[in-house]
């Protein structure tokens, strides 16, 4: 049995590989990588050309660029591992998918992966329940970001109206979505089917196959990265629906300006949710009583995003946040950290972001007026009993200057 394992990469998509292997008895030797020279995760992190090795270990790559990736193997090859021990991970949602197969049966999952010849895609074929299909419609979600599901439920409600079959494709089990399928971004891309509907511009299925995008923010940065348009004609059709007019005229542009390889349709859709979220608002508004709530929800502050990097206000919050307190006294601060933050701040090195999530928690935890949110409360019930959810409102009435933070980094969620 190989139970000794290395990670090649060490970015973010290799900590949240390393956290998810730790969970098991498995024994994570150290990373692989040519640039870092500090440990990471307390784990050595060494050059291929360095490596001394057991000839048994596995050697799982957690690198998203697949050139990189191909040079990482090459490296290895020529310092005598065996091809078939190196199993590459193009995409995150692989490693969502193996820890969900490991967790459902470790003993029989681990030694299918040990066998699969160095290829993720053979490890998912003998481990995936059922086939994904190719003659109906299929919802296709990755699940780092809660799924965005809520987004496409005023499309499932039509299609289940007019009786239209439909699958619901995750790559993580979740007994909490109901009737489902698993399957990993790249098992995805290799299935066809008539229509495939998400709520990303990721890839998720085979480039012949049509596709529509809902968008699953209006203010996303994701849909104004340079990025989405490199691969956003990837699909033969590929159906976006557009949330508001300026949303339009900016992807008009876009577009314009662009050779598409295929064609791209703009639909003047709006967004569904938000018409679902404001009805659901002023119902919870109706029936509960206002509190004095103030809700502090930093999103994806771990991640590095060099595009949006003046929208995070996280290394500053501790001092504006006790401020707001002090002027305060009657309020209740709820801090809503991002899924993903708080994995990646489970493990690895500290970085001055981690600090002062760190130092956030642990005012939730010490102080009598601030605490995390209860995943288990209705966050549009929460937003409904909330006095401010309103940055412009709150600096009114504070009437506080906060030197060297933009005002878009003071995020009130709503």
């Amino acid at each position: 049995m190989k139970n000794l394992i290395y990670i090649v990469g060490a970015g973010s998509f290799a900590e949240k590989l390393a956290i998810s292997l730790k969970k098991f008895p498995l024994q994570v030797v150290g990373f692989v990588d040519e640039f870092r020279t500090e440990d990471l995760m307390e784990l050595p992190v060494t050059k291929a050309s360095e490596l001394l090795f057991d000839p048994n270990a596995l050697f799982i790559t957690a690198i998203s660029n697949q050139v990189y990736t191909k040079n990482a193997i090459e490296r290895l090859v020529n310092v005598g591992v065996v091809r078939s021990n190196i199993i590459p991970l193009y995409y995150d949602s692989c490693c969502v998918y193996l820890e969900s197969t490991l967790q459902k049966n470790f003993t029989e999952n681990i030694k299918k992966l040990t066998q699969c010849n160095g290829q993720f895609s053979q490890y998912e074929l003998q481990t995936r329940v059922c086939t994904l299909n190719n003659n109906s419609i299929s919802i296709r979600l990755l699940s780092r970001g809660s799924l965005f599901l809520s987004h496409l439920n005023p499309i499932r409600k039509i299609l289940d109206i007019n009786s239209i079959n439909y699958e619901l494709v995750t790559d993580r089990a979740d007994p909490k979505l109901g009737k489902h399928k698993i399957a990993s971004q790249e098992g995805m891309l290799s299935a066809e089917s008539e229509l495939v509907i998400t709520t990303q511009f990721f890839n998720v299925a085979p480039a012949t196959t049509k596709r529509l995008t809902l968008l699953h923010a209006i203010y996303d940065s994701m849909m104004f990265r340079e990025s989405i348009f490199d691969e956003i004609d990837s699909p033969e059709h590929h159906f976006i629906a557009i949330p508001t007019e300026a949303c339009m005229t900016f992807f008009k542009e876009k577009l314009s300006n662009r050779k598409l390889r295929n064609k791209v349709t703009l639909l003047p859709f709006g967004y569904p949710k938000l018409d679902q979220n404001i009805k659901s608002f002023k119902e919870y508004k109706h029936i509960s009583a206002e509190e004095k709530l103030i809700i502090y929800a930093p999103t994806q502050s771990l991640t590095p995003n060099f595009e949006a990097s003046e929208g995070f206000s996280l290394l500053d919050a501790q001092e504006y946040l006790m401020r707001i307190l002090e002027i305060l006294p009657s309020h209740q601060l709820i801090l809503q950290p991002h899924p993903d933050d708080l994995v990646l701040l489970k493990e690895g090195n500290n970085s001055n972001e981690k600090t002062a999530l760190k130092k956030l928690i642990k005012l939730a935890e010490s102080h009598p007026r601030v605490s995390l949110i209860d995943p288990n409360i209705s966050q549009i019930e929460l937003f409904s009993k909330s006095q401010f959810l309103n940055l412009r409102y709150i600096i009114n009435c504070l009437h506080i200057r906060f030197y060297n933070i933009k005002t878009s980094s003071l995020l009130i969620s709503s």
